[in-house]
């Protein structure tokens, strides 16, 4: 029996993946576990971290369009219809998440907190493995060959 969605448990979703890296950013940094500073003047970090977060977000809404285009959810706990592949989906199959991985990237340079780019790393760890494979399934049991092809022509991520 194929199951309604890919995710049903709030603790399943990035927003709170996003909050709980956010937050551990910010708490290790205010209490003094600070990694030291991005070695570019306030100004370069402003204007570089801007750019990250510009294109992270361009990401989110560029996919949240190509979702809304074949009026299918993007959040969790919603049943797919269709294989979301134009738009952005031509080219990675997870621009939400990779949009979320470089804004994060982004906040940390803008904001001179290390943390928040080192947090990267296991946080795309977990959404692989608590998001992303569990969706890959539910939408190959759901679209099978159709998805199959999908993958095999579009990358996870870059």
């Amino acid at each position: 029996m194929v199951q309604k969605s890919a995710h049903n448990s709030i603790w399943k979703t990035t927003d709170v993946m996003i909050i709980i890296t956010l937050v551990a950013g910010f708490i290790l940094d205010i209490f003094g576990l600070s990694l030291g500073s991005i070695p570019f003047s306030p100004l370069f970090r402003l204007f570089f971290g801007s750019f990250f977060i510009l294109v992270g977000l361009s990401l989110i809404l560029l996919a949240k369009k190509a979702f809304n285009k074949k009026k299918q959810p993007s959040g969790p706990g919603k049943p797919t219809t269709k294989i979301v592949d134009d738009g952005i989906f031509k080219y990675s199959r997870n621009p939400l998440y990779l949009g979320i991985v470089i804004t994060l990237i982004g906040g940390g340079i803008t904001f001179d907190n290390l943390w928040f780019i080192v947090l990267v790393i296991p946080l795309i760890a977990v959404i692989h493995f608590a998001l992303i494979i569990p969706e890959e399934q539910y939408l190959l049991d759901i679209f099978g060959k159709d998805y199959e092809v999908y993958l095999k022509n579009v990358r996870r991520w870059l």
